[in-house]
């Protein structure tokens, strides 16, 4: 009798820990998609711009982010209160001819990359006039883009 108490307990100790361990897990996973939301829309409230162009280069930075050139065809900047110490979608150069930008591809894109629109009042960036795909800021990639005198970021 004394056994099976004891073992009723060992056993109700370890699911309490185990949802211990959910709850918590749910509470910095809640933490974490909180702000970061709050990152983005800090973010877009300090900017507005529409850019288009032809891209040049690209090279995948890590998972779906790729570091594209593009040869803009159309540069409008409405509002750009961004910092060198903030997150940001890109860099362009202070002459306006390239802008470097880190974006997720889309899912399950497989056709050359050719053209790109970024526009932050829909808040994405659209591919070869088809594919769409999140504006988000490059904070995990942004040390790849260029950087110095010669660069503004957005």
């Amino acid at each position: 009798m004394k056994r099976a108490i004891k073992m009723s307990l060992w056993i109700l100790c370890g699911l309490a820990c185990v949802l211990t361990v959910i709850i918590c897990f749910f509470g910095v996973f809640s933490y974490f998609t909180q702000n970061f939301k709050k990152e983005q829309d800090g973010y877009f409230a300090r900017v507005e711009y529409s850019i288009e162009g032809y891209i040049i280069d690209k090279q995948i930075v890590g998972g779906p982010y790729c570091l594209i050139e593009l040869e803009p065809t159309k540069f409008e900047i409405m509002k750009n209160e961004i910092r060198s110490s903030d997150d940001y979608v890109g860099v362009f150069a202070s002459d306006t001819s390239k802008v470097f930008i880190i974006a997720p591809l889309p899912e399950n894109f497989s056709s050359s990359l050719d053209r790109i629109e970024i526009n932050t009042h829909n808040r994405q960036f659209v591919f070869n006039d088809t594919s769409v795909s999140t504006l988000r800021t490059a904070s995990l990639y942004k040390h790849k883009l260029p950087n110095g005198n010669g660069y503004i970021p957005f």
